[in-house]
């Protein structure tokens, strides 16, 4: 799903898409710039016609897009989308200085057209969407997964070049919780940096194990994404 609002330099582009965490979305907003570092705020996020109001936590960093900044909310459940109304006002308040608030249309085909592209997705990796939607419990990480992969870990060969991305990945997890396998799902366009992404995750993460609807532990998937920064 994706809208833009206003013209020029005080454009918003709004954009909903897969999270990386299954049945969850990630709200992406791109407003004009704010500050230069990279902060974490507290994001309240409501739809006016909706039942309940979500606070989530917004991470807010710098975009080399057009001189933009980007606020990137994650794990919003996909219920959130759920409105009594075809369209509906969105309110979004990150902090204390930021509100914006954006008149969303046809949110009912959204959460299908949504829904048809997670189906979709989990086919191509021979994954059962309603499988995945009777457990439980998906693999949840064991510790802090920000630490399985970190900047120090940054390919000598990919610091010197300079090379940056996002490499995201598939990690299919055991009834006992270990990583059974690691896919790359969506390239970083630099293997050096893929292959790191998924050596490291090998080695280091440990879950806790998919539970079944008899409450029984189950393989799983669990997928990630890592950015690829290189420190200034």
């Amino acid at each position: 799903m994706r809208r833009s609002f206003g013209t020029g330099d005080a454009q918003i582009l709004f954009i909903i898409v897969q999270g990386v965490k299954f049945g969850t979305l990630e709200l992406i907003l791109f407003t004009p710039k704010v500050g230069g570092k990279q902060i974490n705020w507290k994001a309240d996020i409501a739809l006016r016609g909706a039942a309940a109001k979500v606070k989530k936590h917004a991470t807010v960093y710098p975009s080399q897009e057009n001189g933009k900044s980007v606020w990137r909310i994650y794990n919003l459940e996909t219920e959130f989308l759920k409105s009594d109304r075809q369209t509906d006002i969105l309110d979004v308040k990150i902090g204390s200085r930021a509100w914006v608030s954006l008149e969303l249309e046809s949110l009912a085909d959204a959460r299908k057209a949504l829904e048809t592209c997670q189906r979709e997705l989990l086919k191509s990796f021979d994954m059962d969407f309603d499988t995945l939607v009777s457990l439980t419990r998906h693999p949840e990480p064991k510790g802090e997964s920000g630490r399985w992969v970190t900047t120090d870990d940054y390919p000598p060969a990919a610091r010197r070049e300079k090379l940056e991305g996002e490499t995201e990945i598939k990690v299919d997890v055991s009834e006992r919780g270990k990583v059974a396998d690691c896919t790359i799902i969506s390239s970083s366009g630099h293997e050096i940096l893929d292959q790191a992404v998924c050596l490291n995750v090998r080695n280091r993460a440990n879950f806790k194990p998919a539970v079944d609807s008899d409450g029984k532990s189950t393989s799983g998937v669990w997928i990630s994404r890592t950015r690829w920064q290189v420190p200034r």
